[in-house]
């Protein structure tokens, strides 16, 4: 495999293609748990439980 030299360490590029895609998936998964965050609060599709929650104790929430 090809290698290159990156901040005086060398690694092989395809670990780095593999790290590379890795972090992709990581940030799209966090925006898209951002945005469907903040649908849900557009929504008001959190407030099922009303204002007992997350204080709750012996009671669920259905």
């Amino acid at each position: 495999m090809r290698e290159e030299t990156i901040g005086g360490e060398r690694i092989e590029l395809a670990q780095g293609r593999r790290l590379a895609g890795y972090a992709w998936f990581v940030l799209a998964f966090n925006l898209l748990t951002i945005v469907w965050g903040a649908y849900v609060r557009a929504s008001y599709s959190g407030d099922g439980c009303g204002s007992h929650w997350p204080g709750w104790s012996s009671r669920r929430c259905a």
